[in-house]
């Protein structure tokens, strides 16, 4: 398997992630409000994680995960529509290992279809 940098962090699966997963996190329903940053974009921020997790309209830090919208959410985005009505809980170890292993489980549901794909491309 080949080895691929990294060019974005993804904040909701709190993973650095390739070209090929931002191709996917952009055109897959489950990961459409996932927040991704560029590289660039980390590395200017000093690379500390603590800031890649700033609610891009408040500026505060997400501790809130909004599971209507599928979303992380600062504590004044819960004090607001649409978020004020929505089912939320605090940001845990478990939800974060819960994205981990969706996001393995797609990952690994894309490398089998890539293989399939590979596969018949050698065929034609």
């Amino acid at each position: 398997e080949e080895e691929r940098s990294a060019v974005s962090f993804c904040s909701n699966c709190d993973a650095f992630i390739c070209q090929e997963c931002v191709d996917h996190h952009k055109t897959r329903k489950f990961f459409k409000k996932h927040e991704m940053k560029p590289l660039q974009r980390v590395f200017e921020q000093g690379g500390k994680k603590e800031n890649l997790f700033k609610c891009s309209k408040h500026k505060e830090n997400c501790k809130l995960y909004c599971h209507t919208c599928e979303e992380m959410i600062c504590t004044v985005c819960r004090s607001f529509q649409p978020h004020h009505s929505h089912k939320v809980s605090y940001v845990d170890d478990d939800l974060r290992e819960s994205n981990k292993t969706t996001l393995t489980q797609c990952l690994s549901s894309v490398r089998t279809q890539r293989k399939a794909i590979r596969s018949a491309l050698q065929e034609v």
